[in-house]
């Protein structure tokens, strides 16, 4: 009767373990806003690039591959050097 009264108390604490820790907001959800702004961008801009290539558009296509990532690198850089709490960390 020992045996199960001490596994009855070992499941009771692993119940309070469980509950006193909580999980922020981004641990529990799966997918954040921004993943998906970004999957879905992703999706749009290969789904256009194979639209243009499809209909003769090729140039539009080159500039899509070419032109958009470095735009991006570029807007990166720009609020990276412009934001006031990395100005102040530094």
């Amino acid at each position: 009767m020992t045996a199960k009264r001490n596994h009855t108390r070992r499941n009771a604490m692993r119940k309070r373990k469980r509950k006193d820790v909580k999980k922020t907001e981004a641990e529990e959800m799966l997918f954040t806003t921004t993943m998906l702004l970004a999957a879905g961008s992703t999706i749009l801009v290969a789904a256009v690039d194979k639209t243009a290539e499809t209909y003769g558009f090729h140039a539009l296509g080159t500039v899509i591959r070419i032109l958009l990532p470095l735009a991006g690198l570029a807007a990166g850089v720009y609020f990276i050097e412009t934001n006031a709490l990395i100005g102040w960390l530094k």
